[in-house]
Order: C-alpha cells, then sequence, then structure tokens
C-alpha cells in the first residue's frame, strides 16, 4: 500500500514570525497564520514525511503520544493540503 509524504509546496512564500509561521496562500487569496503544533509541522515539512512520520515527530516534541494527536495532524494536513499550501511529495 502507498503511504503518501507531504512537503511543504514551493509555491508559498512564509516567515516565521515570533512562534508563529505566516504563509501567504499561493492563490493570493490572504495569509494563514499556524501556531503551535501547526507551525512546527510547518518547519517539519521541510522535508516530505507520511501522516504517521509527522505525528511521532511532533508528539515527541510535544510531549503527548501520537495516538492523542493522530486524528488532528491528519486534519492539518487535509487542511494545507486542499488550500495547496503543502503537496504530495509524489505528484512532483
Amino acid at each position: 500500500m502507498h503511504v503518501p509524504r507531504y512537503r511543504r509546496s514551493a509555491h508559498v512564500l512564509w516567515r516565521n514570525v515570533g512562534h508563529e509561521v505566516v504563509l501567504a496562500s499561493p492563490s493570493g487569496e490572504g495569509f494563514e497564520v499556524l501556531t503551535g503544533a501547526g507551525g512546527q509541522a510547518w518547519r517539519a515539512l521541510e522535508t516530505a514525511r507520511s501522516a504517521a512520520e509527522l505525528t511521532v515527530e511532533l508528539a515527541a516534541w510535544f510531549a503527548n503520544t501520537p495516538a492523542r494527536i493522530g486524528a488532528e495532524v491528519d486534519s492539518l494536513l487535509t487542511a494545507l493540503h486542499a488550500r495547496g499550501l503543502v503537496e504530495r511529495a509524489d505528484d512532483g
């Protein structure tokens, strides 16, 4: 079974602002602000990762368990992908 891997879209302009990450939508329709785990996920997606890999990394970073945050990581990746902010690494 193929497991999708995600990475930041090269078309997104972004900046770290304190503990937040500000993203400029590639469609030109505004900005997204990621805080906490969302910001850390964005930083981690510099390198392509599966949802499971990202979940394990974030769980360790925030002293949590993958079982407790897995659904939130899946939702975050789905939302970021739908907005064109991340892309599937195997689509490029």
